[in-house]
């Protein structure tokens, strides 16, 4: 039995029963909750109304006298009184009608009621009902009314509970009337407002329903019969006759206005089959079954009517609410919901509701499937609907099809007639026929039937006017082509489908669009395979069948083709419903092949082409042309019964343009013969040429060419005939060729006569004059001479034709008959057969005038350059043609192979001259060839000074534009290799032989300085020729680098050779010479350095190229073996070890450097250390090289050559006469110590390693030990140990007192171990008091044993145990602590661990230790009471409070330091003052009083004048008015009293936490002091003045920071801050930690401000700063130097930096700081591992750090822009030499210069706060110096 069982088994056995109460009232608002509508009261009586079967309903609304306000409602209807179980139903909530019939099912809508009133009343029959609240409890009472009361009507008397104004009669009336659309009983509703009738509603049948006919399948096979069933099967038509039609007529009367329609309903009686699973879950949802049938209305759009009033009237706006829009329809269940159909058709069906009625249920499941089949079913029946109604439609259509024909013809006749009457009439008549359609379309109705056709054809056709004006202004008739007439008006089949397709024209159904959307799917479903059905020319065939007019097609296409009007009444059916597919040209190509056009048909199908491919220009060619073969057509109009031609356009592919074919006057182009391809005369003149010229119609003709109309009427019989009666067509033919033929262009006229020739030139068509008869009237044109010719010089020689006279007249001009061929002049071979006649031979000058002057054909100029009649002035052994001879010429008679043209006079003929111009066009030659000109020149047998000539008659001509200039760059490089013309010279570098020879241009340079490398150059001797000859023929100036660098390997090549052939012969002098010429090689190459590339040059660096002088021999080096010698001839280190040359720049660029770099030097300190401390000559400067080697390590790894070479400095100690002296030696890393340990190092002698840090980490790196870790140490206790002696008891509670400063990461920064804080822990360290401890370390094999006062070991348990003396040593103490918690303790690290232990806490807290962690101070004694207590300061309160909020974080102000939040981030305590609260950080702020902030002040800042402070602060000071005066105080002084001074106490006596006890002050004058000088460190009063700051809540400084410096003179001692007893507070150790925290942020944030340095240097002015008082200082101000610094570019880099990236600078204003830097590289490189490592331990970045040199003044380092200088001139002063560069001294030196410059991020003055950041940076990053100090 399980848990709940068992429970349930004891509550039915012995619980109580308790009746659930509701709160009526509650429930009840919550019910009306639900219902949105605002008229959800009169919706529910109207609907109880119709369910009680009442005919009539009245609405009786009682108002108020004084204003318009409803204070009684009364409802009646006539229908069947109540019944007892109605009075019972009314009495309970959600009890629903029982009747499955009926709408109501949740039993809550008569409780609507409580919306308007507050206790309704209804009489029905002989009783009444009154409803009455006791509390939120309802009840009722019944009573039996007055017998005499008229029983016909049930009364709902409704009292106004909240008194509301009158509705709008005719917003209530269009409720009303929407309430009456689907009623089954209800039909008439009055409304009466105070006893007057204001609005009648009445809905009368008036056709009783007839069955809608519904197709079914044509065989049982097939699928074409109308789906009726949903698609689970839940509702199904009963039978065929179950769908029924009828029409309604409804009235509305408004006061006086009257407006009805007439509407069309559809109802069907449909059967259910729910499964019972359904059932069940729907009666216990509903209280009912779902009834076993239903019934579904459809409302669609009717025709309305007027009683003589307007559409504006109230009347028929209330009568608009009852016909749906489009889209608007409503779903009904028993009245209208918010939920639209998407349709222009209501829906009325049992859809089970939600309970506000305004929608239905599609939340729950079962009702959910319920609904929707019942919309898929709806859906199937407006399918239906719509079906029936088109093919009835459809049978009427077709019926008056012929008269529509009829009537279409007739109406557009008319209109074309009366186009022509419209468009004279004046423009004011035109308005005034626009306003009378106006009124005539106002006063008809838009939706009526044939007032509704007539509207719509007149404002189409009005439409279609506007469009076509528009238009014809852009192209033409476009208008009327893209939009046919169609002015017969709409007939009524054509009104009723607009009105039944627009019922269904869709929207989205609101607010749910999941209606619409099943409505659309059972409408698809109904008939799955067929497109709805839409009405067209020829008749209602399916969508898809049907097509959209598009752009005026439907003019060619009648079949299937809706009207445009129809269209545009119910765009969205056609487009979205029926999906019909617009016209397009696969439509039309099929209506064109189907069809014969008539003649005015085939002029608009041309015409409308041309407007609509400008529409849509994506149609290809291909369309069109297949338009074109598909057209058929007939000419003219037919005579009676005769048969008319039917042509076919594809034949036609011309067209006649007499703009392209002109001829002469008096006759036209027409009256010449024409093809049979062009388009008739008729259809041309109609369409217009400049339409034919369009591009859209280029793909069906095109202008009849010239060419082929030439080819035409070549073949005519006329031209050929040559006789008399053709002779006038000839004339016409040639007279329009001839202006053909001057209308074109030069280049066009040849083409154009040259094929006018080739088709006539066989043709007798060219009439001639002759004076003897003939047998032909006309000629061939090559017989013929132009009329014009001059023949009389041959006279007598033969018989010459010329052409008539008669064609001049006609305009034919000379040119073209000399296209033709008729010629001008006689003959050329005539000319030829007489030149011995005529005396040519020996003489040419007679005949090449007369040529000059000839009329020439092409045939005659081709025939003179091809045959040889000139003579030659030196060779008369035969005749030459035009093409072998030269002009005469002086200058070509130094070419013997040139032959000259024999002419009288030189002089006479040249290039210019008319017969040279002429000659030359025959082909006479003007120059030789270039190539044999330069053949000529390169033969050795050539004489040099006629070579020198031909030199300079090429080289006239080779400039730019000169005749050889074309020639010469058209030579292939081949060429130019092979033609050697050129005199030059090439001596050898390497021998200083000459060579003297002809060279090609491309081995021979220009410019002599290459000459020093071998290099053929253009002989000296041509002077200033050379360079105008190397230009003009392309000759380098000087040869590329890549050859250079080839040249330069062969010389050293010829250069080696050289020597080794010598031998000792002439050794030394061949050495030197061969020197002397690579530095002249090398000079002339530096001058060319900058063209080579990086990877050139890099191509060297492994080459021995470099030739030196080596004991009297020349040896080869390689750039990185050789350096260059100093500027100044002194001899260093490099010029010691390495082979050095002279500066050359080709050189640097090669690879050698200035001087040896480190890992040059360190590569031959492992091969040969010796020599290299040779070269040194010194301990130091080999030490110098070793911090190198050290700071820039040269090599990767340490390999085993690095580890066994004995190149480290190693020293050993020794006693001479009482004083240690160190010698010196090379040893291996293996056998030197680094002293870590200076104890160890007394007690062993070992070579040691130098004791620089840098180095030590260097000689561990190469192999070296800590002597610290080889030591070996062992412990002997002597005695008895005692371990709980009073000795032990106090140093374990010293070590555990101390342990959190031992092993704080904050405090020291030495690794420790992992586990040191347990280590120390005192259940894990025994500390035992022994008598006496010896300790014994060994080393090797030497042993030495000392007594020590501390010790400790490890037990056998796992603990630690400290060995004690009596008498120990506290430094004892702390090595031995430091070995247990430390991984390696070195001497210092036991000093600093014994100071912890062995300091007083108050001293620890002074420099800056957080030890207030660790005191547990006593609480403060209860103070005794007092009648009135004194109020404490808000100071002392502030100190008093545990409360603690979180860290302020860091804020920064401007330099001075002030800018800290309150308690620097401290936890701020409460105080009797104002708390302030901090939204930011969410802490509270102490306001004090005007003293308190006064005394604080004064307190900071002794000796201060109050009346200054009181009137700084003003009235009502606030926390940060005392911050901003104290940073204003400390950075700029401030006034004193002038009375007294206080002097420091007579007397001191130490306290329990540190602080000397407060003794009354003595007043006296000031003594004066001895001057200190000031340190660094700066002030010790301001760090107290600050630690009092903090104390008194105000200001946020770590009180370990006050006490690092010393008391100033004059000033006296400040009180320290009020903590402890004396003030009794106690002060929480979180406080000083959360502001030593801050302050560290603060410090880390500042750091990371610094800028960047900026490299091309910084320049500023010398400037006066004041210093504040008391700060040491005689002077008042003092002189803040100024700089210009330059960047110095270091010449072995270059670049101006060093080799970690520190930027260097040189002073500009002194002549030496340059060369300084420039000698001191290695110092300058040893201060950047010193600033880049102090960098490191600061945090800050290189590159806001810089090195700079200036030794006249005294700036040892300055802070620019947040950017630091450090002077490099202080360095090698200080620290740079002997002393070593990278000692603990030099880097404690620089950490405080860091800290002082850091110090001005803050504050730019040298006052108090300076000092104080000054003094914060030291003790907050001293730990990480000195973990960098030993780092090993």
């Amino acid at each position: 039995m399980s848990l709940y069982d068992s429970v349930r088994a004891s509550v039915d056995k012995s619980g109580e029963f308790e009746q659930v109460s509701v709160n009526q009232r509650a429930l009840i608002d919550k019910i009306l909750a639900r219902y949105a509508s605002a008229g959800a009261v009169y919706r529910e009586l109207l609907q109880n109304s119709n369910d009680a079967n009442a005919t009539e309903a009245e609405v009786h609304f009682t108002t108020s006298p004084e204003r318009n306000i409803v204070t009684q409602v009364e409802y009646k209807n006539n229908g069947m009184p109540f019944r007892p179980q109605d009075w019972a139903r009314l009495k309970k909530i959600a009890e629903g009608n029982p009747d499955e019939s009926k709408i109501g099912a949740f039993g809550v809508g008569a409780y609507t009621m409580f919306s308007i009133c507050e206790e309704p009343m209804i009489l029905s029959g002989n009783q009444a009902l009154a409803f009455v609240w006791k509390g939120d409890a309802l009840w009722t009472k019944t009573v039996d009314t007055d017998k005499q009361r008229d029983t016909k009507w049930t009364t709902f008397v409704l009292p106004s509970r909240d008194p509301y104004t009158l509705p709008s009669l005719v917003e209530f009336g269009e409720f009303l009337c929407a309430s009456l659309t689907f009623t089954k009983n209800l039909s008439e509703i009055r409304v009466f407002v105070n006893g007057k009738k204001r609005l009648t509603i009445v809905k009368t049948q008036i056709q009783e329903p007839t069955p809608v006919q519904i197709q079914t399948s044509s065989s049982w096979w097939k699928t074409d019969g109308a789906l009726t069933e949903s698609p689970q099967g839940l509702f199904s038509l009963k039978d065929e006759n179950s769908l029924l039609e009828s029409f309604y007529h409804i009235q509305v009367t408004l006061d006086s206005e009257t407006a009805a329609v007439t509407a069309r309903y559809l109802s069907a009686t449909a059967k259910t089959k729910v499964p019972s699973s359904m059932v069940k879950r729907m009666e216990r949802v509903m209280k009912k079954k779902p009834p076993s049938k239903v019934e579904v209305q459809i409302f669609l759009s009717g025709q309305e009517q007027f009683d003589g009033t307007s559409r504006k009237g109230k009347a028929y706006k209330i009568l608009q609410s009852f016909s749906p829009r489009v889209g608007e329809g409503r779903i009904f269940i028993g009245f209208r919901t918010s939920q639209t159909t998407g349709l222009a058709a209501h829906l009325a069906a049992p859809f089970v509701p939600t309970v506000e009625r305004e929608a239905m249920d599609l939340q729950d499941q079962t009702l959910r499937v319920f609904n929707l089949e019942l919309l898929e079913f709806s859906g199937i029946l407006m399918r239906l609907t719509l079906e029936h109604g088109m093919s009835a439609l459809g049978v009427q259509y077709e019926k008056g099809a012929a008269e529509r024909a009829k009537l279409d013809q007739e109406l557009i006749k008319q209109e074309e007639e009366a186009s022509k009457t419209e468009e004279e009439e004046t423009s004011g008549k035109a308005e005034t026929e626009e306003a009378e359609d106006d009124d005539a379309s106002k006063a008809s109705s838009s939706t009526s039937v044939w007032g509704f056709a007539k509207y719509m054809a007149k404002g189409v056709k009005k439409t279609i006017v506007k469009v076509k004006s528009k238009v014809e202004e852009i192209v033409d008739d476009g208008g009327e082509l893209m939009n046919p007439r169609d002015p017969r008006p709409l007939c009524h089949e054509e009104t009723q489908g607009i009105i039944l397709m627009q019922s269904f024209c869709p929207r989205q159904s609101t607010p749910d669009p999941l209606v619409g959307t099943a409505l659309a799917q059972g409408f698809s479903r109904c008939f799955a395979d067929r497109a709805p059905p839409v009405l067209t020319r020829s008749g209602v065939v399916p969508g898809d069948q049907a097509r959209l007019p598009n752009k005026g097609m439907e003019a060619f296409c009648k079949q299937g083709v809706i009207r445009s009007i129809v269209y545009q009444n119910a765009e969205e059916y056609h487009n979205v419903i029926a999906q019909c597919r617009v016209l397009d040209l696969n439509d039309l190509a099929t209506a064109l092949s189907e069809s014969v056009l008539e003649e005015k048909q085939l002029i608009r199908l041309m015409n409308w082409w041309v407007r609509y491919t400008k529409i849509h220009t994506h149609i290809s060619s291909y369309q069109g042309v297949d338009i074109k073969e598909r057209i058929r057509f007939v000419l003219g109009k037919s005579k009676g019964d005769e048969p008319m031609n039917v042509l076919e356009l594809k034949h036609y592919l011309f067209y006649l343009d007499k703009e392209k074919i002109r001829t002469g006057s008096g006759y036209s182009i027409e009256d010449l013969p024409m093809p049979d391809s062009i388009l008739p005369k008729t259809i041309r003149d109609s369409v217009t040429v400049r339409t034919l010229n369009d591009q859209s119609l280029r793909v069906w003709f095109s202008p009849l060419p010239v060419e082929i109309w030439i080819d035409f009427i070549a073949e005519h019989q006329g031209i050929n005939s040559g006789q008399p009666e053709d002779e006038q067509l000839c004339l016409r033919v040639l007279s329009t060729l001839s202006q053909e033929y001057s209308r074109r262009s030069v280049s066009e006229q040849r083409a154009f006569g040259s094929y006018c020739q080739s088709v006539l030139r066989q043709r007798r068509c060219i009439p001639f004059d002759s004076a003897i008869p003939t047998s032909f009237s006309a000629d061939f044109p090559s017989n013929l001479y132009l009329y014009s010719a001059e023949l009389k010089a041959f006279d007598g020689v033969g018989n010459f034709h010329k052409v008539s006279q008669h064609l001049k007249q006609m305009g034919i001009t000379d040119d073209f008959l000399v296209s033709l061929g008729v010629r001008k002049s006689v003959a050329i071979d005539f000319l030829f057969a007489h030149l011995d006649t005529l005396q040519w031979s020996s003489d040419p000058k007679p005949l090449i005038e007369y040529l000059r002057s000839a009329t020439l054909t092409k045939q005659d100029v081709n025939k003179l350059r091809s045959s040889q009649y000139l003579p030659a002035e030196n060779d008369e052994s035969r005749m030459f043609g035009p093409s072998e001879l030269y002009l005469p010429n002086r200058e070509l008679r130094i070419f013997p192979f040139v032959k000259l043209l024999q002419w009288p006079s030189e002089d006479d003929i040249t290039e210019r001259s008319l017969n040279g111009k002429f000659l030359t066009s025959l082909g006479v030659n003007l120059l030789p060839p270039l190539l044999e000109v330069l053949f000529y020149m390169a033969k050795e047998s050539t004489d040099e000074a006629i070579r020198l000539k031909c030199l300079d008659f090429v080289a006239k001509r080779l400039g730019s534009g000169g005749d050889y200039a074309s020639d010469w760059n058209r030579l292939s490089r081949s060429d130019k290799q092979k033609l050697k013309f050129l005199p030059g010279v090439a001596i050898s570098p390497i021998t200083g032989k000459e060579r003297r020879t002809l060279f090609s241009t491309l081995t021979c340079c220009y410019n002599g300085k290459c000459a020093v490398m071998g290099i053929p150059v253009l002989d000296t001797s041509l002077g200033d020729k050379a360079k105008l000859y190397g230009t003009l023929f392309q000759c380098v100036a000087e040869p590329a680098p890549g050859a250079l660098l080839q040249k330069l390997r062969m010389l050293v090549s010829e250069a080696k050779k050289l020597l080794v052939q010598s031998g000792g012969k002439d050794s030394k002098e061949s050495s030197e010479q061969v020197v002397v010429s690579f530095s002249k090689i090398f000079g002339y190459l530096s001058g060319r350095t900058s063209d080579m590339s990086a990877s050139m040059l890099g191509g060297l660096a492994n080459e021995d190229f470099i030739p030196c002088i080596v004991d009297a021999r020349v040896e080869w080096f390689k750039p990185n073996e050789v350096f260059f010698k100093s500027e100044d001839g002194e001899e260093n280190i490099t010029h010691s070890l390495f082979q050095v040359v002279e500066f050359s720049p080709f050189l640097a660029a090669a690879g050698v450097k200035q001087e040896a770099a480190t890992k040059d030097i360190f590569r031959l300190m492992i091969e040969s250390p010796e020599t290299v401390l040779a070269a040194a000559k010194s301990e130091a400067k080999y030490k110098q090289f070793l911090r190198r080697v050290a700071a820039h390590k040269p090599f990767r790894r340490v390999t085993p050559e690095i580890r066994d070479s004995p190149f480290l400095l190693a020293y050993s100690m020794s006693k001479e006469e009482s004083k240690e002296k160190a010698t010196f030696e090379l040893a291996k890393a293996q056998d030197v110590y680094i002293i870590d340990n200076s104890f160890f190092a007394r007690m062993f002698p070992v070579k040691r390693a130098p004791h620089e840090s840098d180095l030590e980490d260097f000689y561990s790196l190469i192999g070296s030990k800590y002597i610290s870790k080889e030591v070996k140490k062992k412990y002997h206790i002597v005695g008895e140990a005692r371990k709980n002696s009073s000795l032990t008891k106090d140093l374990v509670g010293r070590i555990q007192e101390r342990g959190p400063l031992l092993v704080s990461p904050s405090v020291t920064s030495r690794p420790l171990v992992s586990n040191a804080a347990s280590i120390i822990d005192e259940k894990k360290l025994d500390i035992v008091e022994v008598p006496e401890l010896k300790a014994v370390f060994s080393l090797k094999q030497s042993t030495r044993s000392q007594k020590i006062t501390c010790c400790s070991t490890q037990t056998k348990f796992g603990k630690n145990c400290l060995y004690v003396t009596k008498d120990f040593d506290w430094f004892d103490v702390g090595y031995a602590i430091g070995e247990l918690i430390l991984e390696r303790c070195q001497l210092e690290d036991a000093f600093f661990i014994s100071s912890l232990l062995e300091a007083p806490l108050e001293q620890l807290r002074a420099r800056g230790f957080p030890v207030d962690r660790i005191i547990h101070p006593e609480p403060p004694p209860e103070p005794e009471p007092k009648p009135e207590p004194k109020p404490l300061p808000a100071v002392a309160q502030a100190a008093t409070s545990n409360t603690a909020t979180g860290p302020t974080g860091n804020q920064t102000g401007a330099p001075g330091g002030g800018g800290v939040s309150a308690n620097g981030g401290a936890p701020t305590p409460p105080s009797r003052g104002e708390e302030k609260e901090d939204s930011s950080q969410g802490k509270k702020e102490v306001q004090g009083t005007l003293d308190d902030y006064v005394a604080v002040l004064k307190n900071i800042f002794p000796g201060v004048d109050e009346a200054y402070i009181r009137n700084r602060l003003g009235d009502k000071p606030t926390m940060e008015d005392v911050r901003d005066i104290a940073e204003e105080m400390t950075n700029n002084g401030y006034p004193k009293e002038m009375k007294q001074e206080v002097t420091k106490p007579k007397k001191e006596e130490p306290t329990n936490n540190g602080y000397p006890q407060e003794n009354k002050q003595e007043v006296a004058k000031p003594k004066k002091e001895e001057p200190r000088k000031s340190k660094i460190f700066g002030s010790k009063k301001l760090g107290r003045a600050v630690n009092g700051l903090m104390g008194s809540g105000l200001a946020g400084m770590n009180t370990g920071m006050s006490n690092l410096g010393k008391q100033q003179q004059g000033v006296a001692a400040v009180p320290p801050p009020v903590f402890g007893r004396e003030s009794n507070t106690v002060r929480q150790p979180e406080m000083d930690a959360a502001a030593h925290h801050n302050m560290e942020q603060q410090l880390a944030q500042r750091i990371k401000q610094s800028t960047n340095i900026d490299g091309d240097g910084f320049s500023s002015e010398d400037r006066l700063q004041d210093i504040p008082e008391g700060m040491d200082h005689d002077e008042k101000c003092e002189l803040v130097p100024g700089h210009d610094l330059k960047p110095f570019v270091n010449p072995v880099t270059g670049k101006s930096e060093a080799h970690n990236g520190i930027k260097v600078f040189f002073a500009a204003e002194y002549e030496d700081s340059e060369s300084f830097v420039r000698s001191h590289l290695d110092a300058v490189e040893s201060f950047a591992v010193v600033l880049e490592r102090l960098s490191d331990v600061y945090g800050i970045k290189l590159n806001s750090v810089a090195i700079y040199h200036d030794s006249v003044g005294n700036s040892i380092a300055f802070n620019a822009n947040r950017a630091l200088y450090f002077n490099l001139h202080f360095f090698c002063a200080l620290h740079y030499g002997e002393n070593g560069s990278q000692d603990s001294d030099c880097y404690s030196y620089w950490f405080v210069t860091f800290a002082h410059e850091l110090a001005h991020h803050f504050v730019s003055a040298h006052n108090r706060a300076h000092a104080f950041y000054t003094e914060s940076y030291c003790t907050t990053y001293m730990p990480k110096l000195l973990t960098m100090l030993s780092r090993a």
